[in-house]
């Protein structure tokens, strides 16, 4: 198996496959790489490592994949991710590397209930409509407890308890509208009046 740590890897591509679980890093650095994904959240872990430029794409479903440890800098995303944390989390264990996310174009990816950490918000290019992001999530979440939300959406567009240092909340309405039966143009009309949102 190739090792992914203590190493530079310029201009490659990686496929990750289904039957093999990769530890990329630590002390790893991937420059205008593309990163293939074949395998589960479980099986693929960054650690300690930092990725510039290229493309991470998942054939795969992640769900729940946590990497609060690697930088992710002029990163395109492909792929479904589901409930996915990226960038440093002030509460999580220190580790060698506190993680980031910059300068990342998520407009090619479908992810849904996604939360960036130790985000450059205003560099991010991020997916619209259906899709759309809450960002200073504290202002937000004060103006959606003055809208008129729907019961149905109480619970998907709750944000009040949501880690110390989320830069952005990543959901995609028609999964928001198969799960509560709700009209899509519903979700638009509602969202579409709070201030920090991305559509």
């Amino acid at each position: 198996m190739e090792n992914f740590s203590n190493k530079t890897i310029i201009d490659e591509e990686i496929i990750i496959e289904s039957n093999s679980c990769i530890f990329l890093g630590p002390n790893l650095k991937l420059v205008d790489c593309v990163v293939i994904n074949k395998q589960t959240a479980r099986g693929i872990q960054f650690l300690d490592a930092e990725m510039v430029g290229g493309v991470f794409q998942t054939k795969k479903k992640l769900t729940n994949w946590q990497e609060h440890s690697v930088t992710f800098d002029s990163v395109t995303f492909k792929g479904n991710f589901l409930g996915c944390d990226l960038g440093g989390r002030p509460d999580e264990e220190s580790s060698n590397h506190y993680g980031l996310v910059k300068d990342c174009d998520f407009s090619q990816a479908n992810m849904h209930l996604c939360r960036l950490f130790n985000a450059d918000i205003e560099s991010i290019k991020f997916g619209r409509w259906p899709y759309f992001t809450i960002i200073n999530l504290e202002a937000a979440a004060i103006q959606i407890q003055k809208l008129n939300v729907p019961n149905e959406l109480i619970i998907s567009l709750d944000i009040s308890d949501e880690p110390e240092g989320t830069s952005a909340v990543l959901f995609n309405a028609e999964l928001i509208a198969k799960k509560e039966g709700i009209d899509i143009e519903v979700i638009k009309e509602l969202v579409s009046q709070i201030d920090s949102v991305i559509i």
